[in-house]
């Protein structure tokens, strides 16, 4: 739904994303091996300097027809705080139809003329999709946040109803935090994707 899978993008392939209306991105494939996604936040009220600026490079370092494993990073700057990211690896199991995700994670912050910094423990994650019709598919991710002594009712874990065509993908759901759900409700998903280039 949002991170990635272990399937590289693969050269002139991209999509355009967006995110809860105000989280814009694109991500292109340089080479068959290495893609770059960047966005901007577009929030109200907000100027381009205070904005949220995001930059994922990732390198697939295997891949076969029913596996692939991807490394990667993504970096996060907001201005005047500083900047921070998650260094990750995932892997993904299966034909694009019917798979499974797993992914670990460990974040970092670097404030302004301080060194980067690392978490002690990593962010699990977990998902996949199954196709279940030629325009619809179930898609789920799910977050285990390790070492921060949470228990699974503050874990967030998604599930969204995916309808998509020949480019075009939209992802209506819900993200689940035990806690949160108790207030009486869960946390709607909406995002889509534009794809474009080589498939």
């Amino acid at each position: 739904m949002f991170s990635p899978t272990g399937r590289p993008l693969h050269k002139g392939a991209g999509y355009i994303a967006d995110y809860y209306v105000f989280f814009p991105g694109v991500a292109s494939g340089f080479t068959d091996h290495f893609s770059l996604a960047a966005g901007l936040s577009l929030i109200p009220g907000l100027g381009f300097g205070d904005q949220i600026l995001s930059l994922a490079p990732r390198l697939s370092v295997y891949e076969s027809d029913d596996l692939a494993l991807s490394v990667g990073t993504l970096y996060m700057s907001v201005a005047g705080e500083g900047t921070g990211g998650m260094a990750f690896v995932v892997g993904t199991k299966g034909p694009p139809d019917r798979s499974f995700t797993f992914g670990v994670g460990l974040s970092y912050t670097a404030d302004k003329g301080e060194k980067i910094e690392f978490a002690e423990h990593p962010v699990i994650v977990f998902g996949g999709n199954i196709r279940l019709s030629d325009s619809t598919a179930l898609v789920s991710e799910n977050w285990l946040i390790t070492g921060q002594g949470l228990g699974l009712s503050n874990q967030p874990l998604a599930i969204a109803l995916r309808f998509f065509g020949e480019n075009l993908a939209v992802d209506l759901g819900t993200i689940i935090i035990g806690e949160i759900l108790k207030e009486g409700f869960p946390i709607p998903w909406l995002s889509f994707a534009y794809h474009f280039g080589k498939r």
